[in-house]
């Protein structure tokens, strides 16, 4: 039996080596078997199209280690069935739960409903399992140990690891006594099955091992079996050889020390050396595509130790390996797709021939998927996915929650996952005729209702909806509202519409509502009814088809009896239907839904199979199947959920795909180019942390306690990763880095990037996102919008030099660069800038003469023109998510009426503050105990302390103010005009004129018979004569004109009421420059202004200099918006 183990550098024809070899043995035999075993599905795959490529791949088994497990079992006739995750993670936490039960394990006790806790134990049994470590082994190396006594400053190692022992035989057990195996464990059974049965794999004339660089304990077993089988046994090997010639390519170092400092080959040499007794070969030579000399030159080189003085410089490289740091995550991929892309523009390569590699994609994931589709290219995903970021298996779950009672915010029917249910593309029947305007009217009514969460509180948003909608009908709509019907006002749903929500709220409510407490295969039936069949699997007859659906889950979640009164049919909310309609998307999200159903599958077999004890004894008090509320059930399928997989299905056109992958499963893949992302200190090399539960220290006494095989987790394979990642191209490299954190802070770079550029030198190129760039770099339509070059070259220059202008958006594109353009004016001129000069024969008859302002309106316009506009006339407004408790609008209204009701009884009279703080309470106590209502908020649980609070606060403003007005009598209180049937203000100045409306806090009246103005207010924003005087604050002023004109009396003073401070604005109109007469004159000059600028249609922005209010409707697309400070 001839055995060989070759080694060769990266990139240098080991697999076309193996390659050479099938074909020379298929060419004396088309018939003889041959097993090829790789590390995983990429590498399978990459060398399956070789093989096609090449003189055919039939009759030859392509696996890894683990299906060749299976294929070793199956030909015994004694296959134990394989445990699915869903299975392992629900048996794990059942043994946890029971044995702390059984006060077995009162050290982890605390864990016992932490899902982390679970996942981690299941990273160890499996590590165990690998290391081929048996329980009793185990037991008794712990006990060794826990005889000893403590070892480290963490307390006894007895209690933390004899209890890990516990878990681990009680797992093993229930795997013996119930036949099944895990993952490891076939790798254990094929191993044992070798042993026992020599006539097993004799048939082998030819067992090839490549793209490894490291070897388990039960592969090592397993190997050496088959090696003694087969009549020709090749392993291939990352290393070098000492007889093999060095290349001259380059000046190199000594490059035994370079790979010895790669340890994870050193380790997996070592191993196989040992276990198969027999030593390394040079790869004999082999027609091979090689590395170019400068990437070659860079292999070699690279982690080579010098002494000082000695280092090297790869000129040659330069050309060959780019570098690039980009601000953040997403500029850094969308850098290095351009540069992927430019490599099949300009170097001709197809897309199987470059990779994007990172050492973790699942950061990158929606930036790559999303800037691939931008830039028209295709990727073909080798990596597993979480399910739970699916975009369809997010949606599901997230409705699912919706009728799970707790206080999580996303649960208990709570208002932001329920809109987004009703607006989901996902969800076609969630009840009859939703369309995305009764999602609005649904989103409206919850706000206006202050839903938070609770059937009782959308039920009684949607009962007012209803009474408004009814109110609405009697009355006489009014036509003082609008400039112009292209405005109109927000559409509010008619009586009848009010109504069909109602219902349909109610129809959906009743469909996606499961019995409190149901058996968890009646829980999973129920949630594939909601997902509905799959409309391609099912015959025009509407019969079955006998097609495969999307996972046998059904027919193990099939309730015999009907969980609820309606059909599946009718229950059903189309899921797969409406994930077939997109293309784009469908065999993403058709993937998802398989795995989902596998995770469902998985609880359902979980709950059968676990009806045994976790020690392995029958529950002979079990007999039907338990029942647990749908809280328990949600919890169990999202944790499953959670911690499931999914795997994208290969493109429809392989080669006209871009890999992208991960570092570990590029290992053995080649490329003409690679773009290397991710070069960030903590990113690559990753930070390497000790086990939670088996800590260094706890491993190497369990070594020295007889278990060798058990490693330790700090072995510094990252610089082997890196030479993985750095070596995958053949022609060029692009090495990447972000350089900024995602929560921005500055980023270092990988010390792999900084000695990578030590060695090549060469420009490193700095991108932001503002950076223009150049038209010859421009990757798509909407790079070319964002990169500047349009608001910075000529128009006419871009229709002539950039081919992505010939496409069908083109024209749009050009005229958006004109509008960009003119916005980008330093002051504002045109109409998309808020000039609407063109339409001012409409303002002007919009707010001529007989048209009634409010001075809100009127500060509003001198706030900035388009606030006022926004606002105002489009009716725009931000959309808060409501809150438990009062807002600030809230507290101001609480507060007027509470200081109206306590001086309406002392109009007239002088009062002191004595008199007033005895007048508080009971006014207090009315406004606060109606105030829910009238002012539709609700209350938190601090409603009672914040009413105290409240009453503290105006009790000191009544003290404040009463000594602020001694000597005045309050005449008036909310003296109204213009509204009520009360004239408005009528000013009037060269022959122009407006009309303003209001409420007029409180006038007071003082010995001389003259008024004083007071307006409440309940902010804390200082009011000071220079907004008066800059046409900001106009309201005190204004409402003097008003009183005077009304009241007949003159005005001796007027100023805002800060209730919070209980102080006078520093704004008095009796101390404006010019008294009184100089501050109304300021305010009718102003109006006039503003008036005339509404009058022109003049709506350009500009931000107040103190920042813009945080509630303006521009705030989040103006781009001349400036937040206030701080």
């Amino acid at each position: 039996m001839a055995v060989h183990l070759y080694l060769a550098p990266a990139g240098h024809g080991k697999t076309r080596y193996a390659l050479e070899r099938i074909h020379q043995t298929r060419a004396d035999d088309p018939l003889t078997p041959i097993t090829v075993i790789l590390p995983n599905q990429a590498q399978i795959s990459a060398f399956r199209q070789r093989l096609s490529a090449g003189r055919g791949a039939l009759g030859v088994n392509l696996g890894t280690f683990y299906t060749f497990y299976a294929d070793i079992l199956a030909q015994t006739g004694k296959l134990e069935p394989r445990l699915p995750e869903a299975l392992q993670y629900r048996l794990i936490r059942s043994i946890v739960v029971q044995l702390i039960d059984a006060g077995r394990l009162p050290y982890y006790a605390p864990l016992r409903d932490k899902p982390g806790f679970v996942v981690v134990l299941r990273a160890l049994l499996e590590e165990l399992k690998r290391a081929r470590i048996h329980r009793d082994q185990f037991r008794q190396a712990v006990q060794t140990l826990s005889d000893r006594g403590p070892f480290d400053t963490f307390g006894r190692a007895g209690p933390r690891l004899t209890e890990l022992a516990e878990i681990y035989t009680a797992y093993q057990n229930w795997l013996h006594a119930n036949n099944w195996a895990d993952t490891e464990g076939q790798g254990w059974l094929a191993a044992l099955a070798l042993e026992r049965q020599p006539d097993l794999a004799q048939h082998l004339r030819l067992l090839i091992v490549d793209g490894f660089d490291e070897f388990n304990p039960t592969q090592l077993s397993v190997l050496k079996l088959l090696s003694q089988r087969a009549a020709e046994t090749i392993i291939t090997l990352t290393g070098e050889p000492e007889s093999r010639k060095k290349p001259k390519t380059c000046r190199e170092g000594e490059r035994n020390r370079s790979i010895a400092r790669l340890r994870r080959f050193t380790r997996a040499l070592q191993a196989v050396s040992q276990t198969l007794d027999i030593k390394a070969e040079a790869l004999p030579e082999t027609p091979a595509t090689p590395p170019s000399p400068a990437l070659a030159c860079l292999e070699a080189n690279l982690f080579v130790s010098r002494p000082a003085g000695q280092a090297v410089s790869l000129s040659s490289v330069e050309a060959a390996v780019s570098f690039i740091e980009a601000q953040n995550r997403t500029e850094e991929t969308r850098a290095a797709l351009r540069w992927l892309k430019a490599r099949l523009v300009r170097d001709s390569m197809d897309p199987p021939e470059v990779a994007l590699i990172a050492r973790d994609p699942r950061p990158y994931q929606p930036s790559i998927e999303e800037i691939a589709v931008e830039f028209g290219l295709t990727l073909h995903w080798r990596e597993g996915l979480n399910l739970s970021s699916n975009p369809v298996i997010a949606a599901l779950m997230s409705l699912l929650a919706l009728p799970v009672e707790n206080d999580a915010p996303d649960h208990n029917w709570s208002r932001r996952p329920l809109i987004d249910a009703w607006r989901s593309p996902y969800f076609e029947n969630l009840a009859p005729e939703i369309t995305p305007r009764h999602a609005d009217h649904l989103d409206t009514a919850a706000r206006q209702g202050l839903v938070i969460q609770g059937l009782d509180q959308w039920r009684a948003a949607l009962t007012q909806l209803v009474q408004q909608a009814a109110r609405r009908d009697k009355e006489t709509p009014s036509s003082s509202l609008l400039i112009d019907e292209a405005f109109p006002r927000p559409e509010r749903p008619t009586l009848p519409e009010a109504r069909a929500l109602q219902s349909a709220f109610e129809t959906f409510a009743a469909r996606i509502t499961p019995p409190p407490q149901a058996a968890l295969r009646q829980y999973a039936a129920f949630v594939e009814d909601l997902i509905g069949d799959d409309p391609k699997l099912i015959k025009d007859e509407g019969e079955a088809a006998t097609v495969q659906p999307l996972s046998p889950a059904h027919l193990l979640t099939r309730s015999p009896a009907p969980l609820l009164p309606h059909s599946p049919a009718a229950r059903s909310l189309g899921v797969v239907n409406r994930v077939w309609a997109v293309d784009a998307t469908a065999p993403r999200d058709i993937a998802a839904l398989r795995a989902f159903k596998d995770a469902l599958r998985g609880l359902v077999l979980a709950e059968a199979s676990l009806r045994q004890s976790a020690f392995g004894e029958p529950d002979e008090e079990i007999t039907d199947a338990p029942t647990m509320a749908y809280a328990q059930f949600y919890e169990e399928l999202q944790g499953a959920v959670q911690g499931a997989t999914y795997y994208l299905p290969p493109p429809e056109q392989p080669d006209a795909a871009i890999p992208a992958l991960s570092v570990l499963n590029a290992r053995g893949l080649s490329f003409r180019a690679a773009a290397l992302i991710g070069l960030a200190e903590g990113e690559f090399p990753r930070r390497e942390r000790e086990d939670v539960l088996l800590r260094e220290e706890d491993r190497r006494a369990l070594q020295q306690a007889g278990l060798a095989a058990l490693e330790t987790r700090l072995r510094g394979d990252e610089i082997t990763l890196f030479y993985h990642a750095a070596t995958r191209a053949r022609e060029k490299l692009l090495l990447c880095r972000p350089y900024l954190a995602d929560d921005g802070q500055k980023w270092e770079p990988s010390p792999y990037w900084e000695e990578t550029h030590r060695l090549v030198g060469g420009p490193i190129t700095h991108i932001r996102p503002e950076d223009p760039l150049p038209l010859s770099e421009v990757a798509s339509l909407q790079e070319l919008a964002r990169s500047g070059a349009l608001s910075r070259y000529n128009l006419a220059d871009l229709k002539k030099d950039t081919w992505l202008l010939s496409t069908a958006n083109a024209a749009r594109l050009l005229h958006s660069a004109a509008i960009l353009q003119t916005r980008l004016a330093a002051e504002p001129q045109s109409p998309f800038e808020g000039d609407l000069g063109n339409l001012a024969g409409q303002f002007s008859n919009a707010y001529g003469p007989d048209h009634v302002w409010s001075s809100s309106r009127l500060e509003a316009y001198g706030l900035c023109p388009l606030h006022f506009w926004l606002g105002q006339d489009l009716a725009l407004e931000t959309r808060q998510p409501p809150e438990e408790g009062f807002d600030v609008f809230s507290l101001g209204s609480m507060y007027h009426e509470i200081l109206e009701d306590v001086y309406r009884q002392v109009e007239g009279e002088k009062a002191d503050s004595e008199h007033l703080l005895a007048l508080l309470p009971p006014v207090a106590k009315k406004v606060f105990d109606k105030a829910p209502k009238t002012y539709g908020f609700r209350p938190t649980p601090l409603w009672e302390m914040q009413r105290r609070e409240l009453e503290q606060i105006v009790a000191q403003t009544l003290e404040a103010l009463a000594e602020a007005t001694a000597g005045s009598t309050p005449l008036a209180q909310e003296l109204v005009f213009g509204l009520e049937d009360q004239p408005p203000l009528l000013v009037r100045r060269d022959n122009n004129e407006f009309r303003v409306r209001g409420y007029i806090d409180r006038v007071d009246q003082d010995p001389d018979g003259r008024l004083r103005i007071i307006d409440y207010k309940s902010g804390s924003a200082p009011i000071a004569a220079r907004d008066l005087s800059e046409g900001r604050r106009l309201q005190i002023a204004l409402y003097a004109l008003a009183a005077r004109d009304a009241l007949g009396f003159d005005i001796a003073d007027g100023f805002y009421w800060h209730i919070g401070s209980a102080k006078a604005s520093s704004l008095q109109l009796g101390k404006f420059a010019g008294g009184v007469e100089g501050a109304l004159d300021a305010a009718v000059t102003h109006a006039f202004n503003h008036v005339a600028g509404a009058r022109a249609g003049q709506f350009a922005p500009s931000p107040p200099p103190a920042g813009c209010p945080g509630h303006c409707p521009g705030a989040s697309f103006c781009w001349r918006y400036k937040a206030k400070g701080w």
